[in-house]
């Protein structure tokens, strides 16, 4: 169903997907993979050129993380976070970003929930807080986390910033215990009294300090959310190929003890096909669509923002709900979690489960 698309060879496809198994028990991709991803600058897709990044526009950065995780789900989490991590770059003094961000292995991890307190102190704050799933954390060279700012009497106020912590500052708490995405080492992180000064804390609802490029001109809640569903997308291709091979594989003996299975379950898996493409079609024409208009200098219009983050999402219960009408007539073979298939099911499961993928009625 899914040729190898062009950014990744076919090398770096055999060594990560020969070491995903070996992956998921480690919690934590191979040092081997992990310079493959700096090399191929995967955590520079949104830093600007002149600190080493790749500045690739947006559709096609997507395309590549869905391509990633069509590898591997965990690899192409990973991307995604990492890549998106990189976007805070343009938030930075020009001096204080080539610091972060110049190191070839530069990446951040983090997590933009506020579940943090900031103290004002002279030249920046003391921070205290606890974030989860912070993805990449084993290999982050820097954290960022939000927090809320508390006034003078130290109460809470509704004011949020984002802080920049160094290794040093951060505990991570290895608790990731998910059934799906088991390499993408997505522990928590705590903070105890970390001074932060000023120059490491940014406002991501205010412009970039640098105009790095039109990505910073395009509406953020779209961007992260086509970004999560391009993983949910790729690991669904890789589940629909993996199916299609293990159907293949037992034709004969699923013939022989009941002739209709085979030919049923390669009709539902045409009909899943079918729907999938129909919905990533239509996600990604909004998306060009979009980006066209950023890139021309146009505003994206609410209304357009809203349709690309309904089709990312859309795309992405489509794949879902097509791994989960195919996977109970596929036998015994995709229960073992030592195999392709079954990982890219827990995985597509696990992935879906983002909070900016989904979408409930207003009660009225």
């Amino acid at each position: 169903m899914h040729a190898v698309m062009p950014f990744f060879d076919s090398a770096t496809v055999s060594l990560v997907r020969n070491q995903a198994f070996d992956a998921e028990q480690t919690g934590v991709p191979s040092a081997e993979v992990q310079q493959i991803m700096t090399k191929l600058g995967l955590f520079k897709l949104f830093v600007p050129e002149q600190l080493g990044g790749q500045m690739i526009p947006l559709p096609d950065a997507i395309r590549l993380i869905e391509e990633a995780a069509y590898i591997d789900g965990s690899f192409g989490w990973l991307t995604s976070i990492g890549a998106g991590g990189g976007y805070f770059s343009a938030y930075y003094e020009p001096a204080v970003a080539g610091r972060l961000f110049g190191p070839a292995e530069a990446v951040v991890a983090g997590s933009g929930h506020p579940t943090g307190t900031a103290r004002r102190v002279e030249n920046g704050y003391q921070v205290t807080g606890r974030w989860r799933y912070c993805s990449g954390s084993a290999y982050a060279t820097l954290f960022t986390a939000s927090c809320r700012i508390t006034d003078d009497a130290g109460q809470l106020t509704n004011t949020v910033r984002a802080f920049t912590f160094r290794p040093e500052q951060v505990t991570i708490l290895p608790d990731w215990n998910a059934f799906g995405l088991k390499a993408t080492n997505s522990h928590s992180i705590d903070v105890v009294d970390a001074f932060v000064p000023h120059e490491l804390v940014f406002d991501l609802s205010r412009p970039p300090i640098v105009d790095a490029g039109p990505i910073f001109s395009y509406p953020f809640l779209p961007f992260a959310k086509a970004s999560f569903a391009a993983v949910c997308i790729g690991i669904g291709r890789h589940f629909l190929d993996e199916a299609t091979q293990l159907a293949q594989q037992y034709r004969t003996s699923w013939e022989g003890a009941r002739p209709e299975r085979f030919h049923y379950v390669r009709e539902q898996m045409g009909q899943q096909k079918n729907r999938f493409e129909r919905r990533i079609t239509s996600f990604y024409e909004a998306l060009d669509e979009s980006w066209s208009l950023t890139v021309a200098g146009h505003a994206v219009s609410d209304a357009l923002s809203q349709k690309v983050g309904d089709l990312a999402r859309e795309a992405t219960v489509t794949v879902l709900t097509g791994a989960q009408q195919l996977f109970p007539h596929l036998g015994m073979a995709v229960v073992d979690e030592s195999t392709a298939i079954n990982r890219a099911w827990r995985d597509v499961h696990t992935a879906s489960q983002h909070t900016l993928l989904k979408a409930y009625p207003v009660s009225r």
